[in-house]
């Protein structure tokens, strides 16, 4: 058995425990009291002890938490898909979902991709969701009114430019997802695709 305390393991005594008998196990009872009594043993525990400890259930008395669409499994399918693509455009992309409320679900980086695309693919799948159209859509726009659109990408951490877009389910936004690592018409492919996978 072994001893522990707040600042970790004590000391092993497995040795002295192995015995089946009942006099092993007093024997053990007096070590750990002689321990304790030396201020060694602060915490320890038998494997009953931790048994009865591991069936005992705790409520959880916080508010719950709604169960949203865009959850862990669809991100991840439309991370594949978005994947998949890049693989057959001979390219890494790194993709990133997130929900309809522009929150990041979801990321993953390409194997060559710069770190600088989880800012820039996170910030297409934001302004994706919140506008509730594909980027490119917006691309005329970008250019004839820049400020407006630097404005709001300092704001709304939001990435303008093509390889965004939304995602929904019967209609209805769930989230969005961004492509950032190749160049424009690529990331607007993968994310098209990794769109596709999922939206209804």
């Amino acid at each position: 058995m072994r001893i522990f305390t707040n600042s970790g393991l004590w000391g092993d005594i497995s040795c002295i425990v192995r015995r089946q008998t009942g006099t092993g196990e007093r024997e053990n009872d007096q070590i750990v009291q002689r321990l304790a009594a030396r201020g060694g043993a602060d915490r320890f525990s038998y494997p009953s002890e931790e048994k009865s400890m591991k069936s005992k259930t705790v409520q959880d008395k916080r508010a719950k938490v709604p169960q949203r669409a865009m959850n862990l499994a669809c991100a991840e399918k439309v991370v594949r898909a978005a994947q998949k693509k890049a693989r057959e455009l001979g390219i890494t992309m790194s993709v990133a979902v997130v929900d309809e409320s522009g929150n990041l679900v979801y990321f993953v980086r390409g194997d060559t991709s710069s770190f600088i695309t989880f800012e820039t693919a996170r910030g297409k799948a934001v302004a994706a969701a919140g506008f509730r159209r594909p980027t490119q859509d917006y691309e005329p726009h970008f250019k004839e009114h820049p400020a407006f659109w630097s404005s709001i990408a300092e704001n709304l951490k939001l990435v303008p430019g093509p390889g965004g877009y939304p995602l929904t389910r019967n209609g209805v936004m769930i989230g969005g997802v961004g492509c950032g690592g190749g160049l424009g018409g690529q990331d607007e492919l993968c994310a098209k695709a990794g769109a596709r996978a999922v939206n209804s």
